[in-house]
């Protein structure tokens, strides 16, 4: 991140995984208009099993705010400047899918509501289901905000498809664990990858030196 690059030039560097998921976006979009949210959550629901009742109860937390801090923090020990493009990210992404959930589309039923009464929805055991404000998905924000920022922050084209393929999986964890539909997971996917791209982005332009040091070199200088 020490050379500071125009945006034409940033993007032009991270276009094919940009060119990937916008592709995977314009087809989750297609599905969504073509079959519409309730059948595509519903056919999702159908081939639940229990390897994957067990995989995504846990894969899911990797949207929690405590595993972005997780990685903010580890982050710090290998470059200041990584760790704060990714505290930006989570911070904006956070409050902007937050506003758009309570202010927006406030009370917006989730799965478990709206199928009340119409389909027998599967659940995972152990999964406390929330019921409203569905639109956009935080976890999904928060989870494509951190790794599309790791993303961004390396050449090492083996990790940016790890990267890029956890994103997904934890965004699919949220409809088939019945927390989202996936008009909320791709809104969700977009706003996190918008702000990883432009906080590491900001961040990449700041000049100082010392923010491409790890934490424990200033932690441990001699004076």
């Amino acid at each position: 991140m020490r050379k500071i690059l125009p945006m034409l030039s940033f993007l032009r560097r991270y276009r094919v995984v940009l060119l990937i998921y916008t592709l995977l976006l314009i087809a989750g979009l297609i599905l969504l208009a073509t079959f519409g949210k309730a059948d595509i959550h519903i056919v999702i629901n159908r081939h639940t099993t229990a390897f994957g009742d067990f995989i995504m109860k846990y894969i899911t937390h990797m949207g929690d705010g405590i595993f972005a801090a997780a990685v903010i923090i580890l982050l710090l020990f290998v470059s200041i400047r990584m760790s704060l493009g990714q505290l930006m990210a989570f911070l904006s992404s956070g409050i902007i899918a937050q506003a758009l959930k309570k202010l927006v589309f406030s009370g917006m039923p989730r799965p478990s509501v709206f199928f009340e009464g119409i389909y027998n929805l599967h659940l995972v055991e152990g999964i406390r289901i929330a019921r409203f404000n569905t639109f956009p998905s935080g976890h999904s924000a928060t989870t494509f905000a951190i790794f599309f920022c790791l993303i961004f922050t390396t050449r090492n084209r083996w990790l940016q498809a790890v990267y890029f393929c956890m994103a997904w999986l934890v965004g699919f964890s949220r409809i088939y664990l019945s927390q989202h539909f996936i008009s909320d997971v791709l809104a969700g996917s977009f706003i996190g990858v918008s702000m990883a791209m432009l906080s590491v982005y900001v961040v990449s332009r700041w000049k100082a030196q010392w923010l491409d040091t790890p934490l424990q070199n200033h932690l441990f200088a001699k004076k």
